[in-house]
């Protein structure tokens, strides 16, 4: 897309007005997972769609129109969370990101970046105890009136999910 520019005739005169974003992801398995960066599809919605994996042609240094774009990612294992999308200019300034939506401006260069994190197992549920707690006198015991033993220890394992 090309916008209309005007000069001195015979002068040299040239207008940019497309933008070329480069999606990125990067992937941290931190509990022994075994994603990949191919394993997402990162998309970029806009007046042109952008659709493909981290580092491929379809999604770095292509050349859209600018404007707004919808910024997204599918597929991928589970067990990932992904963070909000950061986006940069080439300068190295940081571009707002709201509900994923990026400005790109005439003639920007953009890399957006999104960062899935493996989540650690899911903490080990708490043991219940099948009677009456450790530190509790059935029965007998102080002040109590039966025959028990002033202690009763169990022991419970707790498993993982």
């Amino acid at each position: 897309m090309m916008t209309a520019a005007t000069g001195v005739c015979g002068e040299k005169v040239s207008c940019e007005d497309d933008s070329r974003p480069a999606l990125v992801k990067r992937v941290v398995n931190q509990h022994g997972g075994t994603a990949e960066l191919g394993d997402w599809t990162l998309t970029a919605h806009g007046s042109e769609d952008l659709s493909g994996p981290s580092g491929s042609n379809e999604v770095t240094d292509v050349t859209v129109p600018s404007g707004t774009c919808t910024l997204g990612e599918s597929g991928g294992p589970e067990g990932y969370r992904p963070s909000d999308w950061a986006c940069t200019e080439s300068a190295g300034e940081d571009l707002p990101v709201v509900d994923d939506q990026v400005t790109i401006t005439a003639g920007g260069k953009v890399t957006c970046t999104l960062t899935d994190r493996e989540r650690g197992a899911s903490p080990s549920p708490l043991p219940t105890w099948p009677g009456p707690h450790p530190t509790q006198h059935p029965g007998g015991g102080p002040g109590g009136g039966g025959g028990g033993s002033a202690t009763q220890v169990r022991t419970a394992t707790a498993r993982s999910c």
